[in-house]
């Protein structure tokens, strides 16, 4: 899904919200990247009718190992 890339604050959670967080990018990156899309893994039924997300991720240019390493990640996790 796109996004607006925008930088905001949250005050209950005293953070901003907003950047590309995917913990498998690799390399550091100088300065703030914010975030376009997001990524969400959801696990539906086959025999009833259940959509059950269990994971979302904010990124900004996935590679495709990248896009392997998450899907990877979110199977080993739940």
């Amino acid at each position: 899904m796109r996004i607006k890339e925008k930088l905001q604050y949250n005050k209950q959670q005293d953070c901003c919200v907003g950047q590309a967080g995917v913990p498998l990018a690799g390399g550091s990156s100088s300065g703030v990247v914010l975030a376009n899309s997001l990524l969400c893994f959801i696990i539906t039924g086959l025999s009833l009718s259940y959509k059950i997300p269990v994971g979302h991720f904010l990124t900004k240019g996935l590679t495709g190992n990248q896009l392997y390493e998450l899907v990877i990640f979110v199977i080993k996790k739940k």
